[in-house]
């Protein structure tokens, strides 16, 4: 809603609406203003989801312009890029999470006037499960070339788990695929700026528990050529500050990495 907005996301507040309304509020904008937001609780990731937004729509919209007539985003959560980004006509997007996610994400935009810009698949399946079935049966085709999108996901997987759907990712990607993925560094599981929001994540079960050093080595190693990004400069690019969770001048350095990458043949 900003005027310099770097993204406009239409699903977002009947979304929030939705998540107030199963938390018995009356006023969604006031519960959202009331809740503890991710900058307090990461001080480090201040300014940084914007820009990591930016930077995979980008890597998306441009690969299915350039051949991926398939959009995977595993771990989908709340996203609204079937509803947004205006795909090439013959694109599928599939969206695969965990069951509660997908059915009240189904819930939401299917009482929404608005009719996704592609075909839109979701899917409920957990990554720690058979979700490459999952994905086949949904009529997810090995031999179109597809893009993969792995946003704010495998820093909350195991390692083992986290290396496995990148190498499953790899197995299923016909020549010309892509992918675009974020992980974290190891700074990211210890440094300071993260301790209070490494707590409230444990308190929910939930914690930031897997981190690459090597980012390009350990993608080749699963089947992909990657290039880190720049995202400091990405992020100035847009007339934003540098994110602390990106910023090498911090005192532990960057905490996260995105990268873009090719199925190596």
């Amino acid at each position: 809603m900003r005027p310099d907005a770097l993204f406009v996301d239409p699903t977002a507040g009947p979304m929030v609406a939705a998540a107030a309304a199963r938390l018995d509020s009356d006023d969604p904008i006031a519960w959202v203003r009331g809740t503890t937001v991710l900058g307090e609780l990461l001080p480090a990731m201040t300014g940084y989801l914007a820009v990591r937004t930016r930077l995979f729509d980008r890597a998306l919209v441009e690969a299915s312009r350039a051949g991926c007539r398939q959009v995977v985003q595993l771990g989908a959560g709340l996203d609204g890029r079937a509803l947004r980004i205006p795909w090439p006509v013959d694109v599928r997007v599939f969206d695969l999470d965990d069951g509660g996610t997908t059915e009240f994400k189904q819930t939401v935009l299917g009482a929404l006037d608005r009719r996704p810009l592609s075909r839109h698949i979701m899917l409920a399946s957990d990554l720690r499960g058979p979700w490459r079935s999952a994905l086949l049966d949904a009529g997810f085709e090995p031999s179109v070339p597809t893009v993969w999108s792995m946003e704010g996901l495998l820093v909350y997987l195991d390692e083992d788990v986290g290396t496995s759907v990148v190498e499953t990712a790899a197995d299923l990607s016909a020549p010309g695929s892509r992918l675009i993925v974020e992980h974290g560094y190891p700074a990211a599981t210890t440094a300071g700026a993260t301790s209070a929001g490494r707590a409230a994540l444990a308190a929910r079960g939930t914690r930031l528990g897997a981190a690459v050093a090597e980012p390009v080595t350990w993608l080749r190693r699963l089947g992909w050529n990657g290039t880190v990004l720049d995202v400091p400069a990405a992020a100035r690019a847009c007339g934003r500050r540098v994110p602390p969770a990106v910023d090498a001048a911090q005192p532990d350095g960057p905490l996260f990495w995105i990268a873009t990458a090719r199925r190596a043949l």
